[in-house]
């Protein structure tokens, strides 16, 4: 398949062990909100962690808050969130969830600063055997309305910007976060593809 992730997601109540019963299903992307990626690393931060983008991913993802069944009263709790794929697509989409439209410059920053450009499913998703690479090759960024994507070109060695009727060299990756941070480009779809 070259998108899907056949997901098998378990949750845990952290307060008395129940079990929600498993929920299998086909995903398209890994949705993530980048405030909850920078929570998770000032979290870690003040613990004296540099945790790896892969760690992000999964520390971010990993709790969800709901009524328990068991042992709620109907109040929210946190439960622990396990996700395990039976294989590997080709192309792996992270898909950032933004609060709101405009996000500062600071922001897009902060999160150009936890985005790999290369990513170890494995290290995200549980069943997975050995390494399973990924590297960065396309970005569906918002800006004032519009969208823009930027791509990396293997042939030129470098990211260009495509737009609705231009095309430009962005040049290296530090130069598209910079670009971003100076346009406030906000990433939405990230595009990873598996490494032969």
């Amino acid at each position: 398949k070259s998108f899907g992730l056949n997901v098998v997601e378990r949750r845990e109540c952290t307060d008395c062990g129940y079990s929600m019963p498993d929920q299998v299903h086909l995903a398209f992307f890994h949705y993530v909100p980048p405030a909850r990626l920078l929570e998770v690393q000032q979290e870690a931060g003040e613990r004296g962690e540099r945790p790896t983008p892969e760690e992000l991913l999964l520390r971010a993802y990993n709790v969800d808050t709901r009524p328990c069944p068991k042992c709620s009263d109907g109040s929210d709790v946190k439960f622990r969130c396990t996700s395990t794929l039976s294989q590997t697509p080709s192309v792996f989409s992270l898909v950032l969830v933004w609060t709101n439209a405009e996000a500062a410059a600071e922001d897009i920053e902060a999160l150009f600063k936890q985005l790999p450009l290369t990513l170890d499913l494995s290290l995200v998703y549980s069943g997975l055997d050995g390494p399973q690479l990924y590297r960065m090759r396309c970005m569906v960024c918002f800006y004032g309305q519009h969208y823009v994507t930027i791509a990396f070109n293997p042939k030129i060695k470098q990211w260009v910007q495509y737009d609705d009727t231009s095309v430009k060299p962005v040049g290296d990756w530090t130069a598209v976060s910079a670009k971003c941070r100076a346009g406030r480009f906000q990433p939405h779809v990230i595009f990873f593809e598996k490494c032969a």
